[in-house]
């Protein structure tokens, strides 16, 4: 819940912006950033947008779309049944949902810079955390299982 709490801070400041809205009429999908904001500097210094322009160009709400995904994760991950992993499985398991919903995400900012193979080092990030998450709730799994003849 806190990282939602942070995205709304992220939308109301202009930071962790989306990139241009390929389809800015359509239901909303994007929002206009006023002067001196970072996204409107930024289209301003890349060339997309005049110096004086009245609003950035529409950009995709990333950190809502981030923040919705997050309560989502947080209303389904919250719905386990008690005693029913081992203790920490539910927080590798909060992990692997953000990680992912980070992932998918950052494919969307306006604000990043690939690194290596098309994904930015947020997403390789991403990628070894979840990796690591799985290994460790497979050990978990392992280790809570009942042995032969129990």
């Amino acid at each position: 819940v806190m990282i939602a709490l942070q995205r709304v801070g992220c939308f109301l400041a202009g930071c962790c912006w989306g990139d241009l809205s390929a389809h800015p009429d359509l239901f909303a999908l994007a929002v206009s950033y006023p002067p001196g904001s970072l996204p409107y500097n930024y289209q301003v210094f890349i060339g997309l947008l005049p110096a004086g322009a009245g609003s950035s160009l529409p950009v995709y709400p990333v950190q809502l779309y981030e923040l919705i995904l997050v309560l989502g994760a947080a209303l389904a991950l919250g719905r386990m049944p008690a005693g029913s992993s081992a203790p920490g499985a539910v927080a590798l398991w909060c992990t692997i949902a953000y990680a992912l919903i980070r992932t998918g995400t950052e494919f969307l900012r306006g604000d990043v810079v690939t690194s290596w193979m098309s994904l930015t080092s947020v997403q390789w990030q991403c990628l070894l955390i979840m990796a690591l998450a799985i290994v460790f709730l497979a050990t978990l799994s392992f280790q809570r299982s009942p042995g032969p003849g129990t």
